[in-house]
């Protein structure tokens, strides 16, 4: 074979290497841990443990226990992209780790979704599922769920989930949203369809839930269902709830190991009972003198604090308000019909510049992977030249050896058969 020929093969060789081996890190998995402690691996459509950025695609996945779109690590970006997902959850992650979510990130990792329609059909196949401290946002989007136990968004073991100006639909006798062992939602300037389902569910630990500016479309026209339902457990902490300019109905329902703190802000109208069946451990309700309250069942708070010191904001509409067992006095009144709700460009541009810092911090996250896979394709692209350098060293000391090695038997031979040398003078 000649020496051409060998080195074009070395180098080949080399490439189809380093190119396997850069494939193999772009095809890294993630896991999560089962009821038993045992290393699982998730089942999906998409993963991604970079930062990555897409755009007008359409992904559907119908089987069971598999999700469409998996983050592992970085900020993944998609727009004006639909997910649809079908298929059962049949094993117990469904709940717990979002085995069969359209959408699903964990580990540290952060979604962005701007434009996009999510909808699943099947078995506890949730819409968006953000886990184990990593966040989702979404912005302009549809998230609608159509099967039983299956959520519009659940926040689970830290995860933290923003809306902004989305839609959410739960059809049937699906839901809206759960807390489960902890998280935080947030949902700004959005559309509720709720269908007479719980809007908010929070199971163990702790959660934050912020509305702010929200417009809710009830399934039956006057029917109140319920806003929030909680089911704790003992030692668990804080469930928050924050209603900013608001216009709410949903009675509050908990366990006794439910400790729950309600602030209304802004000019919130909110319609509801709170513990009316005497069965939470602790809540307190906060609301400022530009909020108001229509009672539409009788409430046990343990604490309440109300900037409206006669109570005037707060309207008995045939019902009785007690504190720590006491009846508390409060307007006896009709509210006024006209309540409009001020959702405020002072409060807009707070939020603005909010999401601005909240950009800011993914555009360093971004960087800071981009200046990884840099590095990492340097030093590969140092050690790939170094292995090339030195093949081609070796190949000259081969061929060099070869070509004594050859001089030396034309010499022998010579000797042998007594020929004149062929490089002796004559």
């Amino acid at each position: 074979m000649k020496r051409k020929s060998v080195a074009v093969l070395v180098i080949s060789a080399l490439i189809l290497s380093f190119c396997s081996v850069s494939s193999a890190v772009a095809v890294d998995r993630s896991y999560y841990f089962d009821d038993k402690g045992e290393e699982q691996l998730y089942d999906s459509r998409l993963f991604f443990n970079t930062s990555n950025s897409e755009s007008g695609l359409t992904y559907d996945v119908r089987e069971d226990n598999k999700v469409v779109l998996l983050s592992a690590r970085g900020v993944v970006n998609f727009s004006k992209t639909a997910f649809f997902k079908s298929g059962n959850s049949t094993i117990d992650g469904g709940d717990k780790y979002g085995t069969n979510a359209a959408i699903a990130s964990c580990n540290d990792s952060k979604i962005r979704l701007m434009s996009c329609a999510i909808e699943t059909d099947g078995k506890k196949a949730h819409g968006v599922f953000v886990y184990h401290n990593s966040t989702i946002r979404i912005e302009d989007t549809t998230v609608q769920t159509k099967n039983n136990d299956s959520y519009n968004v659940v926040a689970s073991e830290g995860g933290t989930f923003n809306g902004v100006s989305s839609k959410f639909t739960a059809l049937n006798k699906s839901g809206l949203f759960l807390i489960n062992n902890g998280g935080d939602i947030s949902v700004r300037f959005s559309e509720f369809n709720v269908q007479n389902n719980v809007i908010f569910r929070v199971n163990g630990k702790t959660g934050t839930i912020t509305l702010l500016g929200n417009d809710y479309s009830y399934g039956e026209e006057g029917k109140i269902g319920t806003l929030l339902e909680i089911n704790a457990s003992k030692g668990d902490g804080d469930v928050v709830l924050i209603l900013e300019s608001e216009a709410t109905l949903g009675s509050i329902y908990g366990n006794k190991e439910t400790s729950l703190v309600i602030n209304l802000k802004g000019n919130t109208s909110y319609t509801g009972a709170v513990n009316g069946n005497k069965k939470m451990g602790k809540v307190s309700l906060r609301m400022l003198s530009s909020t108001r309250w229509i009672l539409n069942g009788d409430t046990y708070l343990t604490a309440f604090r109300n900037d409206d010191a006669k109570n005037s904001n707060v309207y008995a509409n045939g019902h009785k308000l007690f504190v720590n067992g006491k009846e508390v006095s409060i307007n006896q009144g009709e509210p006024s019909a006209d309540w409009v709700i001020d959702k405020g460009d002072g409060e807009n541009k707070k939020k603005t510049e909010t999401e601005e810092k909240t950009e800011t911090l993914e555009e360093k996250e971004r960087k800071k992977e981009k200046a990884k896979l840099v590095k990492l394709f340097k030093i590969a692209g140092y050690a790939f030249s170094g292995m090339l350098i030195v093949t081609a060293i070796l190949l000259e000391i081969y061929y060099r050896k070869k070509q004594k090695n050859l001089e030396k038997k034309t010499l022998e031979r010579a000797s042998k058969n007594k020929m004149k040398k062929p490089w002796d003078k004559k």
